[in-house]
């Protein structure tokens, strides 16, 4: 017979094995991230600012909040001679509205 008490400590450990679950893959992203921005940053000082800008890009995808990624193409994009990597429409808020 399940109790009210053996209820709560299994939804306890089922609630503790979520947030475990929550760490572990948002380490993983972390990681991920990092490791993205290692890359990004090695193309683009080695001229390949194209591929850089898309790796920014892959990475706002996943993380919208990147502080680092969008500094990183906002100044990538104001800053390079290459067109491709230039500011397009779609990098930039559909309105500004006051």
């Amino acid at each position: 017979m399940l109790t009210t008490r053996m209820a709560g400590v299994a939804f306890g450990w089922l609630t503790l094995g979520m947030v475990s679950m929550a760490i572990t893959h948002d380490a993983n992203a972390q990681a991920r991230t990092a490791t993205q921005l290692a890359s990004a940053a090695t193309l683009e000082a080695k001229g390949d600012v194209a591929k850089a800008a898309t790796i920014y890009k892959e990475i706002l995808r996943t993380n919208p909040t990147s502080a680092e990624a969008l500094n990183n193409l906002a100044w990538l994009q104001a800053t390079s001679k290459d067109r491709s990597a230039r500011a397009t429409p779609s990098a930039t808020p559909p309105s500004w509205s006051i």
